[in-house]
């Protein structure tokens, strides 16, 4: 919640597609990692920004009950 509502310095939202193209370089990363990857991404975009909302972020493993 709020990532994709976060502004810029320019009031620009980083919006669904550049979240999707930081969860693309993030692919095969474990949870942890995945959210330190977008939460980097994020800082960078915003900048000096002042925060426009709080950042709520949850990355759930899916396991495939049939390969365990």
């Amino acid at each position: 919640d709020g990532v994709t509502e976060a502004h810029d310095p320019d009031d620009n939202l980083f919006c669904e597609h550049r979240l999707e193209a930081v969860l693309c370089t993030q692919a095969g990363r474990g949870s942890r990692e995945l959210v330190g990857g977008v939460t980097e991404a994020l800082k960078g975009f915003v900048g000096t920004a002042p925060p426009s909302d709080d950042i709520t972020m949850l990355a759930l493993r899916w396991l495939d009950a049939a390969a365990l």
